[in-house]
């Protein structure tokens, strides 16, 4: 009888090991996968600087051109010229705007999910640890003081580690969300601006 709980016990606390050692290769894992959503968010911002920059360069085009067409056109014609040119531009710039949006979403939402993939592990992981908890109990009186001991620091540590890694992780889903709040209300103002703009161009 004493055999077949021993036996069970490390079973037990071998499913436990490869659990563990299961969670951190998917930390590894997302680790590695949030550098890689780290170099792509650095190249988009590179590309919206980029875009940024042509779109200045095709504004300050765009008022050399009525500069030079002030010369020629009657004041009425200019000014009807000069609110369609402004229409067209500040639309072209909001429909960008709402794709470098759109893709400032979609980088966060693969790393929401990656987030939540850690999660679901590490509850799989402490229902397994609350499973083996009763096993040990049953045996406990059957180790040598200092094996009881040296296990004891290692659930310890075991726990520590995960407490400090659901903590990381409540920290960075915190950020995310975060995140993804501030973007939602900036593409909420851009079109609100947009709507606004279009009336007031409409009525006038």
């Amino acid at each position: 009888m004493p055999v077949k709980e021993r036996s069970r016990a490390s079973s037990q606390r071998q499913n436990w090991q490869n659990t563990f050692n299961g969670l951190v290769q998917m930390i590894r894992d997302q680790q590695s996968q949030l550098e890689t959503l780290a170099k792509d968010r650095q190249l988009l911002e590179d590309r919206v600087r980029t875009q940024n920059e042509r779109w200045t360069y095709d504004i300050r085009l765009l008022e050399d051109q009525i500069s030079q067409m002030k010369g020629d056109l009657e004041f009425q014609e200019l000014a009807g010229s000069l609110q369609a040119a402004k229409f067209e531009l500040v639309l072209g710039l909001k429909q960008r705007e709402g794709y470098l949006t759109k893709l400032k979403l979609e980088y966060t939402d693969s790393e929401l999910e990656g987030f939540k993939g850690w999660f679901d592990l590490y509850n799989k992981f402490s229902d397994l640890k609350g499973g083996g908890e009763d096993g040990d109990k049953r045996i406990s009186n059957t180790k040598s003081p200092k094996k009881s001991k040296q296990e004891k620091q290692r659930s310890k540590q075991l726990e520590d580690d995960l407490r400090r890694l659901k903590q990381q992780y409540d920290k960075l889903a915190s950020e995310k969300s975060s995140e993804v709040s501030a973007l939602l209300a900036e593409k909420k103002f851009v079109w609100n601006q947009y709507k606004i703009m279009e009336e007031n161009y409409t009525t006038n």
